[in-house]
């Protein structure tokens, strides 16, 4: 149930809080009937369905997944960012389809009645495609991912897109609020930012980073076994916590470690205040376990954000019982994304 924060404002300031185990009440029926369908198909024809859509852009070389059809509009889309340090392998695939079916299947559609497609980026510091000069480097490794949000939104402009809706969970809420104030700047709308557990909220160390990144890992089963969705028990994570770190530098290209350090960084507070004056609606949300996004610190954040007599409209989700691998549990995920694009 919705509390108003301020009664005079109470359609710009919400917050709610769901449980995490009594959800799946309140999931909506398509959701539902996405994850039956899901389950209908197989395994290869889903990948390979998605792995079709892959693209390079032809000027950066960058690859992006694009998942439309030839009614999709072609002047609305929703961006949608991997989590931390995943690229475009099966998981990732299947992750996007999902979520791109759950879109499609609900009443979100541009001014005209179109579906939206979905465009989706690797995790930068897990993506080989993406070349980051020595600047953009400098700038992602104390905290400012501006110019390297500037990569995605010449993708997303050479395809001729001229209003976004941006979603992103964990590093991939980062990103998608680093890239929603980029392009709110370049002169492209957006009218709906959804970030899921965004991870540089504080500053701390790349082994304190390691240990709130992977504190959770043991749940992870749990929370994609908790989302119904057959395939993605491939995906089951064998817990390694005391590897996780070497492993995320091990895997990033070298040039992109930069991004690693940058998560270390409090740097949303900037993004946030630029998109909470702007006429985006911005939905924020976070387990109440985690500690990727602790509870304290993201209010703490976000009542600040809110406080700027130019805010507009913000709304927080906190997910009671919750640690940092819910955004693993994909029906609740697609429901935070279709909650956060309907405000």
């Amino acid at each position: 149930m919705t509390s108003k924060i301020e009664p005079n404002k109470s359609e710009l300031y919400t917050t709610v809080a769901w449980d995490y185990d009594d959800m799946r009440a309140s999931i909506p029926a398509f959701i539902h009937r996405a994850v039956d369908e899901f389950n209908e198909l197989e395994f290869e024809d889903l990948l390979q369905n998605a792995t079709k859509h892959l693209r390079h852009d032809a000027q950066s070389g960058l690859e992006y997944l694009h998942l439309n059809t030839r009614s999709s509009s072609e002047d609305e889309v929703v961006v949608h960012f991997n989590p931390f340090m995943l690229s475009f392998d099966a998981n990732m695939l299947l992750r996007a389809r999902f979520l791109a079916s759950c879109i499609s299947a609900s009443e979100i559609r541009d001014d005209t009645g179109k579906r939206l497609s979905l465009i989706g980026f690797a995790s930068p510091n897990g993506d080989g495609t993406l070349r980051l000069s020595r600047r953009e480097r400098r700038t992602s490794a104390r905290g400012d991912f501006s110019l390297l949000a500037r990569n995605y939104i010449g993708v997303i402009s050479r395809l001729g897109y001229k209003k976004l809706r941006i979603v992103g969970y964990s590093q991939g809420a980062t990103i998608a609020a680093a890239v929603a104030a980029e392009a709110l700047r370049s002169g492209l709308g957006v009218s709906h930012v959804a970030l899921g557990e965004p991870a540089n909220v504080m500053r701390r160390g790349p082994l304190r980073l390691g240990r709130d990144f992977s504190a959770a890992n043991r749940l992870l089963n749990k929370a994609i076994d908790d989302g119904g969705l057959e395939h993605m028990k491939r995906f089951h994570f064998s817990y390694r916590p005391a590897l996780g770190l070497i492993w995320a530098f091990r895997k990033s290209p070298r040039k992109n470690i930069s991004v690693i350090r940058g998560l270390g960084k409090d740097g949303l507070k900037k993004d946030l205040r630029i998109l909470a004056s702007s006429p985006a609606s911005l939905t924020v949300s976070y387990g109440s376990l985690n500690r990727v996004c602790p509870k304290k610190v993201i209010e703490k954040i976000f009542l600040s954000a809110r406080s700027d007599p130019e805010a507009h409209s913000l709304h927080s989700v906190e997910i009671k019982g919750a640690h940092h691998v819910w955004g693993d549990r994909l029906d609740l995920l697609a429901y935070f994304y279709y909650y956060a694009l309907t405000r």
